[in-house]
């Protein structure tokens, strides 16, 4: 009785390991640096994210840093969050745009940075009605009544009411502009930093419009109207053209009706 030889079987040889190649995505959006807070986030979901975000053309940065433009949390407890982002001492922290995650999630959606609306801001915390508020001292509606400090406490807010001024002066509102003017030197004179809205309340010269610009700069760190009248070409241009000797604004506005452009 004849019996099959057994043939051992030949071991398949195991394929080397391919090298992992690194991954590059094209940046698309070079003016904006995300930085996504892991805290409440979790690890996992922020990387998931940031390949998410780079995969659609996004800078993502790991570290927080002065070149971040957009700072993204899930964290929507605005005490929490502006204490640690004051506790990290960024130089620009008053030009970064602090966004609830659904401005990420819209923007995703979009396959675009969306514009920043202020729904999506996650504002710094107001004092509550039982916090003390800054003393207000006895300031006259009279500007010659009213002393004259060596150092502007409120530079923040009077370089916005300059802005909207100089607006009003250019367009011949000489009302608002005046208002504007005066609402300047009212809190130029104050010996002490204006923190909060409670503490503008017996401050003489403060219209609604001056109050709510006031607001938004403590809530935001800026004020977008005067952003959007700093990027305005008019008033780029009557800028620059009140900036020459002896030409005011009915001059500059005869050379901008002539079709006179920026110089530059």
């Amino acid at each position: 009785m004849f019996h099959t030889p057994i043939v051992p079987f030949a071991r398949k040889r195991s394929r080397p390991v391919e090298a992992a190649v690194p991954r590059h995505d094209v940046v698309k959006f070079k003016d904006v640096r995300l930085y996504l807070v892991e805290r409440k986030m979790g690890c996992s979901r922020r990387n998931f994210l940031t390949q998410l975000a780079r995969s659609k053309g996004f800078i993502v940065d790991d570290n927080l840093s002065d070149e971040v433009t957009h700072v993204v949390s899930e964290d929507s407890r605005a005490s929490c969050l502006w204490k640690w982002l004051k506790e990290c001492a960024l130089k620009n922290l008053p030009g970064v745009n602090v966004l609830d995650i659904s401005w990420f999630t819209e923007s995703m959606r979009e396959g675009r940075p969306v514009a920043v609306e202020t729904k999506h801001l996650i504002q710094i915390p107001l004092p509550t009605e039982g916090s003390p508020l800054t003393p207000v001292a006895t300031v006259s509606r009279y500007a010659c009544q009213r002393r004259t400090t060596l150092e502007n406490h409120n530079k923040t807010f009077t370089d916005a009411f300059e802005v909207l001024a100089e607006s009003y002066e250019f367009n011949n509102m000489e009302g608002p502009c005046l208002a504007f003017r005066r609402a300047t030197s009212v809190l130029k004179s104050l010996p002490w930093a204006v923190r909060c809205l409670g503490a503008t309340q017996d401050l003489p010269c403060l219209g609604q419009h001056t109050k709510k610009v006031i607001e938004e700069v403590l809530q935001c760190g800026r004020s977008f109207e005067v952003e959007e009248l700093l990027s305005d070409e008019r008033y780029q241009t009557f800028k620059l053209f009140t900036s020459v000797f002896g030409v005011g604004p009915k001059t500059a506005e005869k050379w901008f009706c002539r079709g006179a452009a920026l110089i530059q």
